[in-house]
């Protein structure tokens, strides 16, 4: 799966835009590599996940935000993913 990684507005925040949808599958890899970040909240369409000031939110549409991570954290955890 083709990603790109672009950086925001904020000091280390980074959104993640993947070329398709985000199925049960990748939800599933996200879920296990990220055991250790507690789920905030879950819908049928985003997921947000939290440890201590890093943030993930996943919206299945496409498209993963990293709040406080930096761009190695994020481009490892994606690579993670998608193998």
């Amino acid at each position: 799966m083709y990603y790109r990684i672009n950086k925001l507005c904020g000091r280390e925040d980074y959104s993640v835009k993947f070329n398709g949808k985000i199925d049960s599958k990748i939800v599933n890899k996200i879920l296990e590599v990220l055991k250790d970040f507690e789920v905030k909240s879950k819908s049928s369409d985003s997921i947000w996940l939290q440890k201590g000031d890093k943030r993930i939110f996943v919206f299945f549409y496409g498209e993963i935000l990293f709040t406080n991570f930096t761009k190695d954290e994020v481009t490892s955890i994606v690579n993670s993913i998608v193998g």
